[in-house]
């Protein structure tokens, strides 16, 4: 995973340089825009893909290649759902069924709802709104006082210092984030991301923006309640309450 992130720092970098020469030389904002959806969209295709091919191969492959499962005798206990797996000395007279490895490799049935707690729509909301005002009090200074590119500027380059700092710091919290009691963590290890991961996350907001904010609203039906920067950084966003701070 590091081997991928460093390639993907690279083509960001590559095409920065290239976008910065442009607008040194005419002043124009319009190839800066185009440059970071297009190295976003990059970033996420390469993830998802990244991500995809695992579970494709552990899907479709048949178990002679995949590695050959052993059978399981389970005991159903009637009524509650109790599952016992081979090599269990007691049986207590109940209904025993020996299920024999699918020599196929089927997957097996999708899970109909997150792996555990995770934060709703409005409390994200609500601490995406206030951590936009917060940078958006500079932003408007600078713009109106000053110059509105130089504005834009220190908007951009702020919000990346901003969220790559709280994000992956210790807590995985912004200012508006502590505020609702939610913090962002690997979706693997429960840990914080670290201020690499919160460059990418950030990176990805903007790609989540593009498309009509698309990317913001995935979570409302995807199954672990991911934004598609989420998706990009491995991470999730969980309630304090069930995922305290330590």
């Amino acid at each position: 995973m590091f081997g991928l992130n460093a390639t993907l720092f690279v083509l960001l970098g590559l095409q920065f340089e290239g976008v910065y020469e442009g607008l040194r030389a005419t002043g124009d904002t319009g190839p800066l825009l185009a440059g970071i959806a297009l190295v976003g969209l990059t970033v996420i295709v390469v993830r998802l893909a990244w991500q995809a091919v695992p579970l494709l191969l552990g899907a479709y492959l048949p178990e002679v290649v995949m590695g050959e499962l052993p059978a399981q005798t389970t005991t159903r206990v009637g009524g509650t759902g109790t599952v016992s797996h081979a090599g269990d000395s007691t049986n207590g007279g109940h209904m025993t069924t020996t299920q024999e490895p699918d020599p196929f490799g089927s997957a097996p049935a999708a899970a109909t709802g997150p792996t555990g707690p995770r934060a709703g729509f409005g409390a994200r909301f609500g601490a995406a709104f206030i951590d936009g005002l917060i940078l958006a009090v500079p932003y408007l200074i600078i713009a109106f006082a000053i110059n509105p590119l130089l504005g834009y500027a220190v908007y951009l380059l702020g919000g990346i210092a901003y969220f790559t700092y709280f994000e992956g710091g210790p807590t995985g919290q912004t200012i508006g984030k502590k505020a609702l009691g939610i913090r962002v963590i690997d979706f693997n290890t429960g840990g914080p991301i670290g201020n690499g991961r919160a460059f990418i996350r950030y990176i990805g907001r903007i790609v989540s923006g593009i498309p009509i904010y698309l990317g913001y609203f995935w979570m409302l039906w995807d199954q672990e309640k991911q934004t598609w920067h989420d998706k990009m950084a491995t991470t999730v966003v969980v309630p304090v309450d069930n995922y305290p701070v330590t």
